[in-house]
């Protein structure tokens, strides 16, 4: 500055700005720990975003900030979810930290196998995501909130709920690596290889009382009847008895045969899988009405005027039973093993 004069007014010094610390966002960065919660466990990784601005929090101390509380279903059609209810508590070393319940409501479209119906069980998984799932947040359970979580209970279920058609076994947590093909437009994605990711199961048992009803009795009582079409046409002076002929047997068979095939029909709607165990038994069903159908024909050309049968063909009647129990253990001993 010039020097001063007489009667010349002197300037204040220009102020000096305070020596600040630059703040590394880089790859030296230190993590900070986040705090957890009972519905996720936080691990934020070094970023070079700046820090999002949340509303004023009560945070323990040493956090430099929370990610967005929210989560996301990837594997759900339709999902809307509302916070229920948000609580500070404190554990036990006087830590408070932020407890977020939630509600949803959610459509999935899952993959299931129906290959042993009715004996299937399947298993429902719910897939959880964090809402800011490119920031290496990882959830995990709460398991210190429920009372009890021995496979005996079903953890996480009302006990009233109820499924039509269905037992409900078994409820647990899992945490699974997952990987990805891609980034989803985001560099740097840190959840592209083996990022651990929630899952909520529930493993279910049908109840094969109803398919008991709608399938497998009117199999059964196609099988009797074919037994007792068979045992008339093999025994001995049937016409005197009670007035048999081919065609009445065949009428017989065609009818059973359309029974069965709309049994079948109704059946291949309901599940859509390549093969399952219970259809097995309608082609099985098929190749008996097919069979009687040709003793049937057989009988009638053989026979001789006083209604004598052939001696080969009279043994059939005791052979029904255990060859059509024969395949259908067979039948059922191959899926098991598959």
């Amino acid at each position: 500055p010039p020097p001063a004069t007489e009667g010349s007014a002197v300037p204040p010094p220009a102020p000096v700005a305070p020596e600040t610390t630059p703040v590394d966002h880089g790859e030296n960065a230190p993590m900070t720990p986040l705090p957890t919660t009972p519905e996720t466990a936080v691990t934020e990784p070094p970023v070079t975003e700046p820090p999002v601005t949340e509303p004023p929090e009560h945070r323990p101390e040493g956090t430099a900030r929370l990610v967005r509380p929210g989560f996301v279903m990837p594997e759900a059609v339709e999902l809307e979810s509302e916070q229920a209810y948000e609580r500070i508590e404190r554990d036990g070393a006087g830590n408070e930290h932020k407890v977020i319940g939630w509600t949803f409501n959610a459509t999935l479209r899952q993959t299931f196998d129906y290959s042993m119906y009715p004996f299937d069980k399947k298993t429902v998984r719910l897939h959880f995501w964090h809402r800011e799932f490119d920031r290496a947040v990882i959830l995990v359970p709460d398991l210190a909130a429920y009372e009890v979580t021995s496979q005996s209970t079903l953890l996480g279920i009302e006990e009233r709920m109820v499924m039509p058609g269905w037992t409900l076994e078994a409820s647990y947590f899992g945490v699974r690596d997952s990987s990805y093909d891609t980034d989803f437009g985001i560099k740097g994605y840190v959840g592209r290889v083996d990022f651990p990711e929630l899952y909520f199961s529930v493993r279910i048992v049908r109840d094969f009382r109803n398919a008991l009803i709608t399938n497998v009795i009117p199999l059964i009582v196609v099988a009797f009847m074919l037994f007792g079409l068979l045992v008339s046409m093999t025994e001995d002076d049937r016409d005197e008895k009670i007035g048999f002929t081919f065609l009445d047997g065949l009428g017989v068979t065609s009818g059973l045969f359309f029974v069965v095939l709309l049994s079948h029909i109704d059946l291949r709607k309901e599940l859509s899988q390549d093969l399952i165990y219970l259809e097995v038994f309608y082609f099985l069903m098929y190749f008996v009405i097919l069979g009687v159908s040709v003793i049937a024909y057989r009988v009638a050309r053989e026979a001789s005027p006083e209604g004598a049968r052939l001696g080969a063909w009279a043994q059939l009647q005791y052979w029904y039973w255990p060859l059509l129990m024969m395949a259908s253990l067979w039948i059922t001993l191959y899926f098991m093993s598959a």
